[in-house]
């Protein structure tokens, strides 16, 4: 697939290469044949954002024009997810092309339709689309300004601020507070490498206490990391064997070890990814702002330098009021739908779209 189609980015979803494909096999929409030309495709509701949405849709809009679409809707069938639809004209020619554009919407339904409609399934495949009548629909299949060519800027990569939390790898480096007294009580440096961890459950839901902690040796080498006995013993015991056994089980048909096995068995004793670009600058605040990563509204709140974020936050090395107040404000959120992902109905923080481009 990478072969061939090298101008597709290889995080777009599959579907994506078929909009490309039936944009290429579509003749040209010409004043003697003025109904050629014409496609319309359901695909992931991801169609409009970011890799995907430069894969599919920005290379129909360059030579084509889309004149009808839906943006975000419920699948009819059995799968809880969420599509979108798209229908496009081969030509730019306004003379052949209807004078407005129709963009589909969904809107809340009316209390006697929600009435009528319950016990007739599930309650997340019930909606109801509205359309509006609009100049244009961008590839974000959206009516209003168009922001995906927006550049990243140096001044919000130079130096990182904003990065994704850390990926644990594997559920034994995460312990109980129970657990980690007992380490504890075996080797009493197991507090240098433990720490209270936050992740999207404990973000949203929980009740400010945090409850487990996880073990992270950080970037030490192995050596360094078995002075801490208790957690180090821990760490073998728990996780080699299965990084061991995930690695013979990814062997490739040349024998060899696929680079990922290859990378987490040859440091076992650390997190998958423990973001030490991210913990480098965190260790020198005195607090730093995390929100969640998907979510229907994004909710910034500071926290301590002493926690260690989980992969489900978006963390951001600011410890000042002006950055958090910048966050937080309704500039960034309007920015935030334009730019982000979306999971379903709800959106997803992704730095490359939306911080690293923000004005």
């Amino acid at each position: 697939m990478r072969a061939g189609y090298p101008n597709v980015p290889g995080m777009a979803d599959y579907c994506v290469y078929w909009f490309r494909k039936a944009h290429d096999h579509l003749p040209p929409c010409t004043a003697a044949d003025p109904v050629a030309g014409r496609a319309g495709l359901v695909g992931t509701q991801n169609i409009r954002n970011n890799q995907s949405r430069v894969g599919g849709l920005d290379y129909i809009a360059r030579t084509g024009t889309i004149i009808e679409a839906v943006d975000n809707q419920p699948w009819s069938g059995e799968a809880n997810v969420h599509v979108s639809i798209a229908n496009w004209v081969k030509t730019q020619d306004a003379t052949l092309l209807p004078r407005t554009r129709k963009l589909w919407f969904k809107v809340e339904p009316t209390a006697a339709r929600k009435l009528r409609r319950r016990g007739t399934g599930p309650a997340s495949k019930e909606y109801e689309l509205d359309f509006r009548e609009c100049d244009q629909i961008n590839s974000a299949l959206s009516a209003e300004q168009d922001v995906s060519a927006a550049k990243v800027l140096s001044c919000s990569t130079q130096p990182q601020r904003c990065f994704t939390g850390q990926m644990i790898g594997h559920d034994s480096f995460l312990i109980e507070r129970k657990q980690r007294d007992e380490l504890i009580r075996k080797s009493l440096n197991t507090q240098e490498i433990s720490f209270p961890y936050l992740n999207g459950r404990e973000f949203l839901a929980g009740s400010g206490e945090l409850d487990r902690y996880v073990l992270d040796f950080g970037q030490r080498d192995q050596l360094q990391a078995a002075g801490y006995t208790s957690a180090f013993d821990w760490v073998k015991k728990n996780v080699l064997p299965d990084r061991e056994h995930n690695a013979q089980q990814g062997i490739d048909a040349d024998g060899n070890l696929r680079p990922h096995h290859k990378q987490f068995l040859s440091r076992w004793w650390q997190l998958a990814f423990p973001r030490p670009e991210l913990m480098s600058q965190v260790e020198k605040l005195g607090r730093f702002v995390v929100c969640s990563r998907v979510t229907k509204r994004p909710v910034f709140v500071f926290v301590s330098p002493k926690i260690r974020p989980g992969d489900a936050l978006s963390c951001f090395t600011f410890e000042d009021d002006y950055s958090f107040g910048m966050l937080q404000s309704s500039a960034h959120w309007q920015w935030f739908m334009a730019k982000c992902s979306k999971l379903k109905s709800d959106f997803r923080y992704s730095p490359e779209s939306v911080f690293d481009a923000l004005p």
